[in-house]
């Protein structure tokens, strides 16, 4: 093995570019992973065009990855060499009262691979070894690398739950956030599902997975609904969620396209709304998307597109210009298995 590898490295707002790097280190707890498949994130695009601000240039992105364990730094971990993994890229402190009481993704020390440290759109990626799980069996790389996303839209739907299922969910977006609660949704046992989403593909798509799919909130004529649940991360949609809310609702915040938006909460307070962020996921999360796609895969209508590792820096150029055929885009270096 060289001490190079190749990678998508990220030089400022909109400006991707292929670099040979250096292959990563892998400290005493960590396995040096081979990434096989590593899919997009809607944060990685709006990490791509800087309106995050927790990005620096030189930085290698990617957070949704999957892939084989080529060594381990301690013997203690040598028997994960071979094995073939998705990676957990949520690290954290594991002592904190948060972690001690199975929140690690409220955990004060939390780091993101691919935002706090390099990611996976890169032919290698060092993880700790207790961040890496076996690939759902009988699923390709390809899909085991969105175990990630769907384990946040798991996350998403129990949180929407705090109060017990919801009878009626509306979700607001029909990207992948969106697309995914509503398969978890569906898998927690919630029926009556409704999705505001202005692409008529993305309508089109969630109106076949079996919501009630519309273009705009003017479409509900003036219905609310217990729980909404927001995921675009736009201010004038978080504005929509609340109005949306039946009175003591529920609202689920996750998207994060816009980190600074302005909101009414007159319409809020006044009528009591509930307002609960939903960030990454907990272990059960992870252990919940591993078994969906091992037993269910995904719906066939859901269109997962891929392409070369090498070809990263065009393919976000064109995600950046607006919504794909395909749901999610994964990168698939080339010397993947």
């Amino acid at each position: 093995m060289t001490d190079v590898m190749r990678a998508v490295v990220w030089q400022g707002p909109s400006d991707m570019a292929m670099a040979d790097v250096a292959l990563p280190g892998c400290a005493a707890d960590e396995v040096l992973i081979r990434v096989d498949a590593a899919s997009i994130c809607g944060s990685d695009l709006a990490g791509y065009k800087g309106s995050l601000g927790n990005r620096f240039p030189g930085q290698i992105m990617g957070h949704e990855i999957a892939g084989t364990v080529v060594e381990a730094a301690s013997t203690d971990y040598a028997n994960l060499v071979g094995t073939a993994v998705v990676v957990n890229p949520l690290e954290t402190c594991g002592a904190c009262r948060a972690c001690r009481t199975g929140f690690p993704q409220r955990c004060d020390e939390g780091r993101l691979i691919g935002v706090h440290r390099h990611g996976g759109f890169a032919e290698f990626v060092a993880a700790r070894a207790s961040n890496v799980l076996p690939v759902p069996v009988g699923v390709p790389q390809t899909l085991s690398s969105l175990v990630e996303p769907l384990a946040h839209a798991f996350h998403d739907v129990r949180i929407a739950s705090s109060d017990g299922l919801p009878e009626e969910l509306l979700i607001i977006g029909a990207g992948s956030i969106g697309i995914f609660a509503l398969l978890a949704a569906q898998a927690a046992g919630v029926s009556d599902l409704t999705v505001i989403e202005p692409d008529p593909g993305r309508q089109a798509l969630a109106a076949s997975l079996g919501a009630v799919a519309v273009g705009t909130s003017q479409e509900l004529e003036g219905r609310q609904f217990d729980v909404v649940m927001e995921g675009v991360g736009l201010g004038v949609t978080r504005s929509v969620a609340v109005d949306r809310a039946r009175r003591g609702g529920t609202v689920v915040l996750v998207g994060l396209a816009q980190p600074l938006s302005e909101l009414g909460f007159m319409g809020a307070v006044v009528r009591e709304i509930v307002l609960r962020g939903a960030f990454a996921y907990t272990p059960s999360d992870f252990d919940d998307a591993r078994a969906y796609l091992a037993d269910r895969g995904l719906p066939p209508q859901i269109i997962i597109g891929t392409a070369s590792l090498e070809s990263g820096p065009e393919v976000f150029a064109r995600l950046g210009a607006g919504p794909q055929v395909s749901l999610k885009t994964v990168l698939v270096p080339s010397n993947a298995a």
